[in-house]
């Protein structure tokens, strides 16, 4: 699961996320879980990089999307 990268829980560092996740590939890992409300979208957007410096990995990628009812405004 990627929801840590979400940083929701405590500060991520960008650089440690990619480098968790390719890490996490160069073990074995080739399943990533995400979602929307993982640091309301942090957590896809750090996958979806991850996976442009991977592209031919075979990595797959399942997310889950619609669940936040309402976006939060600023």
């Amino acid at each position: 699961r990627c929801w840590q990268l979400g940083a929701d829980w405590g500060e991520v560092d960008e650089s440690d996320a990619l480098a968790l996740l390719h890490a996490a590939a160069d073990t074995g890992v080739g399943f990533f879980d995400t979602a929307d409300v993982y640091g309301d979208g942090r957590s896809e957007t750090l996958v979806g990089r991850f996976l442009k410096e991977r592209k031919d990995d075979g990595v797959f990628v399942a997310t889950k999307m619609g669940r936040r009812a309402t976006r939060p405004t600023s």
